[in-house]
C-alpha cells in the first residue's frame, strides 16, 4: 500500500522521474519563483511601455525597455544591468529597486538581490514583496532562520494578503517543520480560502503527520475550490490508497485521466491500481495508453514490458504483485 501511495503522489514521467516526490515539493526554488514573478510583472508592464513607445520612439531604447527585452530572453543579469541604468535617472523609484532585486535573484546573485530589496523596503515600506525577496535571497544562501524572519515580516505587513504566509508554510514544510507549516498554511487559507495550492500543501502536511482524515478533508476541500489542480487529486488518491480504499482511489484516477488525458504518468498510476484490484487486462490497457500519449514513450514501453513479464511470472508463481516488481 505504501508503494502505491507513493506512486499516487510522485509518478515517473517523460524525463526520468521529473515529478518524483510531487507531494514534497510544492514550490519552485527561490530563484525560479523570482524569475517567474519577474516575467509576469514585466509582462504586465509591457503594454504601458508599448503605448509610450508609440508616442515617443526614443522610449524603445530606454533602460526599462531593454530590461523587458532581457527578461523575455531569460537574460536576467542583463536585465539587472538595465534596471541599474534606470535607477541612475530615478534613484528613488522603489518599484525599480524591487524589479532589480528580483532580476538579481533570478540571476543567482542573492547578496545583490538582498541589497536592492532592502533599498526597496525603505522606499516601499508597506509593500511585502520586497521582504519576500529578502527572504528568498537568504534561502538561496541556506540561511533559513533569516529567511523565515523575512517571510514573517512580509506577512505582517499585509494582513489581508495570503502570499507570504503561503510561501512561509511551504518552506516550513520543506524544512521538516510540519506542525509550524500547518499553522502558517491555515492562516493563509483564512486570508484566501479558495487557493488550491495552499490546500494542497496543507493536505500533504497533514498526511506527513499521519492524520489521514484531515488530509482527505483538506484535499477534497481544495478540489471543490480548484478542480483543475491535479496535485490535489494526486494527494487525495495517495491518502485513499494508504487507507486501503483502492476503488475510491481508482475513481480519483479516472477523473485525473479525464482532466489530463495526455499525462502519461497518471495512466501508469491507474494501471498500478487496476493491478492491485486484480484487473490485469485493464492494467495492460492503461500501460498501453501511457505509451500512446507520452512525449517520450520509451520508459513507458519498458514498464509495459516489465508488467507483461510479471503477469507471465504470476502464472508460474501465483501471488506476485506489481508493487513487488521493478515497476
Amino acid at each position: 500500500m505504501a508503494f502505491l501511495g507513493a506512486i499516487a503522489v510522485g509518478l515517473a514521467c517523460e524525463s526520468g522521474d521529473a515529478i518524483e516526490n510531487r507531494a514534497q515539493d510544492f514550490a519552485l526554488h527561490a530563484r525560479d519563483l523570482a524569475a517567474t514573478r519577474l516575467r509576469r510583472q514585466g509582462t504586465l508592464r509591457l503594454p504601458v511601455l508599448l503605448a509610450v513607445a508609440a508616442l515617443c520612439g526614443a522610449c524603445a531604447s530606454s533602460p526599462r525597455a531593454r530590461a523587458q527585452r532581457a527578461l523575455d530572453d531569460g537574460a536576467y543579469a542583463q536585465a539587472a544591468r538595465a534596471y541599474r541604468a534606470a535607477l541612475v535617472e530615478e534613484p528613488n523609484d522603489g518599484t525599480t529597486w524591487l524589479l532589480l532585486a528580483r532580476a538579481e535573484l533570478a540571476a543567482g546573485q542573492p547578496a545583490a538581490a538582498r541589497q536592492a530589496a532592502t533599498r526597496a523596503t525603505l522606499l516601499l515600506p508597506s509593500n511585502p514583496q520586497a521582504r519576500v525577496v529578502v527572504g528568498e535571497s537568504y534561502e538561496l544562501e541556506r540561511n533559513y532562520p533569516e529567511a523565515e524572519l523575512a517571510y514573517r515580516q512580509a506577512a505582517q505587513l499585509a494582513p489581508a494578503d495570503a502570499y507570504a504566509l503561503r510561501l512561509l508554510g511551504i518552506r516550513l514544510l520543506r524544512w521538516g517543520r510540519t506542525q509550524d507549516a500547518i499553522e502558517s498554511l491555515s492562516q493563509a487559507l483564512a486570508r484566501e480560502p479558495s487557493h488550491g495550492e495552499t490546500y494542497n500543501a496543507l493536505g500533504v502536511a497533514y498526511a506527513q503527520l499521519g492524520d489521514g482524515a484531515s488530509a482527505e478533508r483538506t484535499f477534497r476541500a481544495g478540489i471543490a475550490h480548484d478542480p483543475k489542480l491535479l496535485d490535489l487529486r494526486l494527494g487525495l488518491a495517495a491518502t485513499l490508497v494508504n487507507a486501503g480504499r483502492l476503488r475510491e482511489a481508482l475513481a480519483v484516477y479516472d477523473a485525473l485521466v479525464d482532466l489530463a488525458p495526455r499525462f502519461a504518468a497518471v495512466h501508469v498510476g491507474r494501471a498500478l491500481l487496476l493491478d492491485a484490484l486484480s484487473r490485469p487486462q485493464d492494467a495492460i490497457a492503461a500501460f498501453e495508453r501511457a505509451v500512446a500519449v507520452a512525449d517520450d514513450p520509451r520508459p513507458y514501453r519498458v514498464r509495459l514490458r516489465q508488467y507483461r513479464a510479471l503477469l507471465a511470472k504470476r502464472v508460474r508463481a501465483p501471488g506476485a504483485s506489481a508493487s513487488q516488481s521493478a515497476l
